[in-house]
């Protein structure tokens, strides 16, 4: 694949599950036996799919996704990835704000024969979670 279809690919996908909540594209993307190297790790298309739905897709509305730095080399891509969307949902246990919610990410990815066969996310959640309200505090030792 060239930089670019690996470009394209990578920006395809993720729009397509974050703005249309379409998992099946991750059929035609992913191999069956993806590892995603996350915390928790998993392994399979099918986690992967399950990871999305539990990840509080139906929380927001009004989405959208920017893909500001993307770097290619060899068969693995870096993707800088910026999304976004009004929370009208739970989501991680927080009632819904009316707020617009960013979560900023990095993914690194390796493609195999036209398909991602390997990731490593890396999800700013820390940033998420004070957007929706929860308050960082240091206990005392």
């Amino acid at each position: 694949m060239s930089p670019k279809e690996m470009k394209d690919k990578v920006r395809y996908y993720l729009t397509e599950i974050w703005c249309n909540h379409n998992l099946d594209v991750l059929d035609e993307v992913f191999h069956p036996d993806f590892v995603a190297n996350s915390n928790p790790p998993s392994v399979g298309r099918e986690a992967v799919k399950q990871s999305w739905k539990s990840g509080g897709l139906e929380a927001l509305s009004e989405k959208k996704v920017e893909f500001p730095h993307q770097i290619v080399e060899g068969s693995l891509i870096a993707t800088h990835i910026i999304f976004t969307g009004k929370h009208t949902g739970d989501l991680a246990g927080a009632k819904p704000t009316g707020n617009i919610i960013t979560l900023k990410s990095i993914a690194i990815q390796r493609f195999e024969n036209g398909l991602l066969v390997e990731g490593w996310p890396s999800p700013d959640r820390l940033g998420l979670m004070l957007q929706l309200g929860y308050k960082l505090t240091l206990e005392d030792s």
